[in-house]
């Protein structure tokens, strides 16, 4: 996998990408029985995930904190702190931050032909279609892990489920895209409005990210 760009993550941002393989046995303990029911794949990505939480955990003077999912599964970060976490395709990041509101952050493996065909009418839009000017399975793409990434950011803050539908890229560049988040739920609505987030190709995987500062 190709390396991260040095400006894609805000300097506050803190984040570790790894190769999902053998953790230490000091992760495997502290864990094991948060494991015990997964799969051997979760069961990796879960490990790993946890592994590289602790190293930027360590960085930042907290030790000794088990990072746990709530009954969403989703992570509880320490007090302070904001992060989050995402693996696919065998490689798995982590971010986390003391400056920012909310981070979210996806790696998605370049579509299919056959998975972008059959997975559009879920995620994608006409409108969103026409203003596309690269490769479709690469745009298929960054457009999933776009929404991937809004939703990882805005769920924590408004503990609401939403779905794709609920948010349209409205412009993607060489290395950015805009994305715009319209639900009428009461409670994800007050996050309505226009994101700017980043993305990447690193090797056959799309990285993308959105924050929102502690200001906003």
């Amino acid at each position: 996998m190709g390396m991260v760009n040095e400006d894609f993550f805000y300097e506050e941002i803190k984040y570790k990408l790894s190769q999902i393989d053998v953790v230490s046995d000091d992760i495997f303990n502290l864990y094991k029985n948060e494991i015990f029911q997964f799969g051997d794949k979760r069961k990796k990505e879960y490990l790993k995930s946890r592994e590289l939480a602790h190293s930027l955990f360590s960085e930042i003077g907290i030790s000794d904190f088990i990072l746990l999912n709530d009954d969403k599964r989703a992570p509880i970060w320490p007090s302070g702190i904001v992060g989050s976490i995402s693996h696919s395709s065998g490689f798995a990041i982590v971010a986390i931050s003391k400056d920012h509101k909310s981070i979210g952050i996806d790696l998605e493996k370049i579509m299919s032909d056959e998975r972008s065909e059959k997975l559009k009418d879920q995620f994608l839009t006409e409108e969103e279609i026409k203003i596309n000017q690269l490769d479709f399975n690469l745009f298929s793409t960054i457009v999933f892990s776009a929404k991937e990434s809004l939703f990882k950011l805005i769920y924590p803050l408004c503990r609401e489920y939403f779905g794709f539908h609920s948010a349209k890229i409205r412009e993607i560049t060489d290395s950015g895209f805009s994305i715009e988040l319209k639900s009428q739920s009461t409670s994800v609505s007050k996050f309505n409005g226009l994101y700017q987030g980043k993305w990447q190709k690193l090797d056959d995987i799309i990285l993308t990210s959105l924050v929102i500062p502690k200001s906003d």
